[in-house]
């Protein structure tokens, strides 16, 4: 006897119950997942962007090193007491 199903599983014969068929699977949770961290990667690559275009030349802007030594710090004066 042939299957007139191809590829699927021919029905149950007369008298058996039929198997009742599995709950379909929410995937509410999946997608409220990838829908945040889209969220969150776009966020950071944002901010990413904006560092690095704020960020500017440390050689022009006064920072990291140049070829003159940095001058140290002056110590800072102690307060005198106010006289009155």
């Amino acid at each position: 006897m042939s299957n007139p199903y191809p590829g699927q599983n021919p029905p149950p014969p007369y008298g058996y119950p039929v198997p009742p068929q599995p709950p379909k699977k929410n995937n509410v949770g999946k997608i409220i997942g990838i829908g945040c961290g889209g969220l969150i990667g776009l966020s950071v690559l944002l901010a990413a962007c904006g560092a690095l275009m704020a960020g500017g030349d440390a050689v022009k802007d006064g920072g990291g090193k140049s070829g003159k030594a940095a001058a140290a710090p002056s110590p800072r004066k102690p307060r005198s007491k106010p006289t009155w």
